[in-house]
């Protein structure tokens, strides 16, 4: 056997993960282990009906190296402040201003719906991300928009966009509820059922912060008061809610103390578009993957994470939907993760639905005290024209129910059409629309979408951000 070619970037997350886990200790050397993925194509050669032809075939090894970091790092659960830039750099976790785009000012992370729309939660406090470099080609920088925090604003783009191929949602009413232990703490993963005059609503499940939001008109006109059940072990807890106008911030308390597990249950899965269209950036956006994926893993947080994909093409491909179930194990993760290819196609659609379907009921989801959230990652928008099917509104109601944010990230060629449909994805499962621009230094490239204000960053940086805050709200 002939040996043609090795792929050595996996030799950089071999890096990566050293500089990661040397951040992670404790300020003392300890021994630690390093999962590597290496991507390798060699040519083998092989006798068919008496021919000897040669081949190429590519492997995946994944290998684990043991290490002593002596690396100061900042302190376990160490916190910046909400208002704070949340990417930092350098091993003592110095705040560094995002740049602000020049078609608007930048948002500042750090604050939940919740706290934003002026109810009495503190809002989330997000934690310090560890700085985590790629190589130059694969480095992708993101902007983030929170539709909830831009209430107005995003009411005002729902108002702006005439043309028919979405689905129309009317959440122009807003009810958020929170559900608090007896000192005021956040009880994720309640589970609130919703009646009008005895007949059921809908049923939700709070995120991570202890907030669940309602949007009454989405479900059809209804008329009376409603009922909103929480329910906590044998504890059951009811509030009225009268709904018409603009909505209300409410509180559900319950009379004992929430309880804790020793780690958080952390569910992460990321949803890809592989069709063709997505070939230029399958690779880079893969190296962003399994970055974030072993950064999250060492998180000082220590959440009990667990990562899985999905990734879909379109009817008449050669598969439709593949799912790589969620698993604590990191090894067998990141070796299928470095295997997807962009194949398929053909339309500008693809079939969004099925793999949304996969998503949420293919998945073994963690929904008591933990975190479950979805990273599409797509450059189409979803048929409309298959009728046979559940479409993106049922899923999305759908993913409110099971407490699951759809985090969606538009990748170069997103339509109009598209990034609507991701930030109704995103607004009603309390999640943020991203997308990918230039680089996070470019300060005077415009966006591609209907935004005016949003930060930017590195794309690995600001995933790992989004975690890290979410777990803030949990820390005990």
């Amino acid at each position: 056997m002939r040996w043609k070619k090795v792929s050595w970037w996996s030799f950089w997350f071999v890096m990566v993960g050293l500089l990661m886990l040397a951040a992670c200790s404790q300020r003392q050397p300890q021994v630690v282990e390093v999962t590597r993925v290496v991507t390798e194509t060699v040519v083998e050669t092989v006798e068919v009906e008496g021919q000897v032809q040669e081949i190429e075939v590519t492997r995946v090894v994944v290998e684990t190296v043991t290490i002593a970091p002596e690396i100061d790092a900042p302190a376990e659960g160490q916190q910046i402040q909400p208002g704070d830039s949340p990417f930092s750099r350098g091993s003592e976790g110095d705040a560094v201003p995002l740049p602000t785009p020049a078609s608007g000012p930048k948002v500042v992370g750090g604050l939940s719906p919740l706290a934003a729309a002026g109810s009495e939660g503190e809002g989330v406090r997000a934690g310090t991300a560890v700085d985590i470099p790629l190589v130059a080609s694969s480095r992708l920088a993101a902007g983030q928009v929170d539709d909830n925090q831009q209430w107005a604003e995003y009411l005002a783009y729902l108002q702006t966009y005439t043309a028919e191929n979405v689905i129309r949602l009317d959440v122009s009413e807003r009810h958020i509820i929170q559900v608090v232990d007896a000192l005021g703490q956040p009880m994720p993963g309640i589970p609130l059922h919703i009646t009008v005059n005895g007949e059921t609503v809908t049923s939700l499940r709070t995120h991570s912060d202890g907030s669940a939001l309602f949007f009454p008109r989405i479900y059809g006109p209804q008329t009376g008061t409603y009922a909103v059940t929480a329910v906590n072990g044998a504890q059951t807890v009811t509030m009225s809610l009268a709904v018409g106008g603009a909505g209300q911030n409410r509180r559900l308390a319950f009379t004992g103390e929430r309880e804790w597990g020793t780690a958080v249950p952390l569910d992460i899965l990321f949803l890809i578009d592989a069709t063709g269209s997505m070939h230029d950036e399958i690779r880079q956006l893969k190296d962003n993957m399994i970055a974030i994926a072993l950064q999250i893993n060492a998180l000082p947080a220590r959440p009990a994470v667990r990562f899985g994909f999905v990734t879909y093409r379109d009817r008449g491909d050669d598969f439709l939907v593949n799912t790589f179930p969620l698993t604590a194990e990191l090894e067998p993760f990141l070796a299928a993760l470095a295997t997807i290819e962009a194949r398929g196609g053909g339309d500008y659609p693809e079939d969004l639905h099925a793999g949304l379907a996969s998503a949420l009921h293919d998945a073994d989801w963690r929904q008591e005290n933990g975190v479950s959230l979805i990273f599409l990652i797509a450059d189409a928008p979803p048929h409309l024209d298959y009728p046979d099917q559940e479409d993106y509104a049922a899923h999305l109601r759908q993913a409110a129910n099971q407490g699951i944010k759809i985090y969606p990230l538009a990748s170069s060629g997103l339509d109009a059409q598209g990034e609507y449909i991701f930030r109704q994805l995103a607004q009603v499962t309390n999640g943020r629309f991203l997308f990918l621009t230039a680089t996070s230094d470019d300060v005077t490239a415009e966006p591609a979408f209907a935004v005016t204000n949003y930060s930017v960053a590195d794309l690995n940086d600001l995933i790992v951000w989004i975690v890290t805050e979410e777990l803030a709200a949990l820390n005990h």
